[in-house]
Parts: C-alpha cells; sequence; structure tokens
C-alpha cells in the first residue's frame, strides 16, 4: 500500500493534468443534508494516458489533484473514471454532505439557514469567486416545497423544473462560468422552526447578543449580568416587587 501511495505521489508529480472544465450539482434536502454530483474534465498531457489509468486503480483522484470542492465533513465518496479515445478524460464523484447548511439569523422561533459561501473551497474568508478558468458551473437544486427566504445571492437566471432522483420536484438554480461571480456572500437561504433547545443553545444566544450589540465585550459584559442578575434572582425580584407594589415602604422613625 505505501509503494502504491509513494508511485501516485511521483505520477502525480510528474502529471500534467489540465482540468478543462468543472460542473458542480448540489441537491439540498428539507433536513439540511445535501448529496453532491461533481463532473471534471481533464486533459491527459502527451503519453500520461496509461499514468493516469493506473492511479486511478491503485488510488483516488486526489492523489493526481483532483478533490471534492465542499469542504464541509462528506462520507459515502464515489468515484467514477471514464477515459475515451481522445486525450479526455472525465472523473466524476459522488458524495453525500451530513450538514451542508449554515444558519445565518436567529429570530425568534424562526431561522434562516441555507447553502452558503462557507460549504465551498471556492471561499477564501472575504470572497467566493466562481472560477472561469476552469470553466466552472454550479447549480443548486432545491425542493419545491422548500419556499426560499429572498432570492439567491448572486443573482441568477430563473430556475428550471427538475424531477431528483428521489422522484420529487425540484427548481434549479444555475450560475455559469458564462457570467463569473465575485462575492462576500453565497445565498439560497429559506425558513425554518428552531426548537426550543436549539434556541436555548450557547451558539444561538451569543449570535443574538452578536447582532445586538456587535462588540465582544458588550456581550461579555451582558453575560456577566446575566449571571448576576441569575445568582441574585431572588433579592432583585423583592425589590421589583415593592417597587411596583403600589404602596410606599414606611419607615420606622423612633429611635
Amino acid at each position: 500500500m505505501k509503494k502504491a501511495i509513494l508511485l501516485l505521489l511521483i505520477m502525480a508529480s510528474a502529471m500534467a493534468l489540465t482540468i478543462t472544465s468543472h460542473d458542480i450539482d448540489i441537491t439540498m434536502r428539507a433536513d439540511g443534508s445535501g448529496y453532491v454530483v461533481e463532473d471534471f474534465q481533464v486533459r491527459l498531457g502527451e503519453g500520461e494516458r496509461a499514468e493516469f489509468e493506473l492511479a486511478l486503480e491503485a488510488g483516488t483522484p486526489g492523489d493526481i489533484g483532483l478533490v471534492p470542492t465542499i469542504v464541509k465533513e462528506h462520507s459515502d465518496i464515489n468515484i467514477i473514471p471514464q477515459t475515451t479515445e481522445s486525450d479526455i478524460a472525465v472523473v466524476t464523484f459522488q458524495y453525500n454532505v451530513p450538514e451542508i447548511v449554515d444558519t445565518t439569523e436567529t429570530k425568534g422561533k424562526q431561522a434562516l439557514v441555507g447553502l452558503t459561501e462557507k460549504a465551498f473551497s471556492f471561499y477564501d474568508g472575504h470572497t467566493m469567486q466562481l472560477p472561469y478558468d476552469p470553466q466552472t458551473t454550479l447549480s443548486v437544486m432545491v425542493p419545491q416545497d422548500i419556499l426560499l427566504a429572498g432570492d439567491p445571492l448572486p443573482p441568477t437566471g430563473a430556475p428550471t423544473k427538475e424531477l431528483g432522483v428521489d422522484g420529487k420536484q425540484y427548481l434549479k438554480y444555475t450560475w455559469s462560468y458564462r457570467k463569473p461571480f465575485n462575492t462576500a456572500e453565497f445565498r439560497v437561504i429559506y425558513e425554518k422552526e428552531v426548537s426550543i433547545q436549539s434556541q436555548l443553545s450557547p451558539s444561538v444566544i451569543l449570535n443574538e447578543f452578536r447582532e445586538k450589540y456587535g462588540n465582544p465585550i458588550y456581550i461579555a459584559v451582558a453575560v456577566i449580568l446575566l449571571i448576576v442578575v441569575l445568582w441574585y434572582r431572588k433579592e432583585v425580584y423583592i425589590v421589583v416587587q415593592e417597587a411596583f407594589a403600589g404602596e410606599p415602604v414606611i419607615e420606622d422613625d423612633e429611635a
């Protein structure tokens, strides 16, 4: 096994694979998971066909520079290589992502969740850019019974209706290399009801504080005040009760 890996690494450094096109098709599910299909079309250099086929047999396309676009944890990856009579080959990735969505905002019992820029390797922490080289096409399929909270961002054309592998109807939104984008935010968002347990989770509480106050210092102060109030809640309750009792507190003037 070690010899095979070493062989693949040597071949990867020697091979000059050129990705000519990259198609990414993401199917979002109502439970927050996703199914991804990626097609890489590559051009092999002179004399590299046999080496490419050997690499695919002995290892994975990752050994020759092909890796999934989705950076979130994924499982059950299926790799399907196809070679042609010419110098063109196609490698298809099929894999499931247990939690492909992110929460962008939480208000009360409702949360805005969906596919964001954080799911993609195209996102560098500041911007997400759809590559033109290689020519990249990105498609997102949303179940027809899920109502988006707004138009996808960046804007795209009207969705098409397609039948998914599960037999359900989907709305398919597509971004193409013909009109590549460079954006700080990528959004395909819908509303989701949040359970009471989720609302009381530390992450949700901190996010709400952050949205209201912004500065982490204010968050720390608010947390400290909350702890103080909880610690002295009985004393605070007595003071508040006396303040709103409607009767003045009579003090004893006798010595």
